[in-house]
């Protein structure tokens, strides 16, 4: 984990998204919101880098709406 300010913001931000999904995932009984909330409690642990840890956190944040959208909703 990267300790620089901007990566700790983003990945606390990230972190409440993720808390959120997680949430919201089981109160739905939604596996795919659960998974997501779950990649976005955890992978700030294993990307490094502000950049990096940006593209994985709009990319999880964005999966569960995008399948949604598409008619994939588990």
């Amino acid at each position: 984990m990267n300790f620089s300010p901007a990566s700790l913001v983003v990945s606390t931000l990230f972190g409440f998204v993720g808390l959120f999904y997680f949430r919201y995932g089981r109160s739905e009984s939604n596996a795919v919101m659960m998974m997501s909330g779950g990649g976005l409690l955890a992978y700030s642990f294993v990307v490094r880098g502000v950049w990096a840890t940006l593209l994985v956190g709009c990319v999880l944040t964005v999966v569960p709406w995008a399948l949604r959208a598409i008619g994939i909703d588990f």
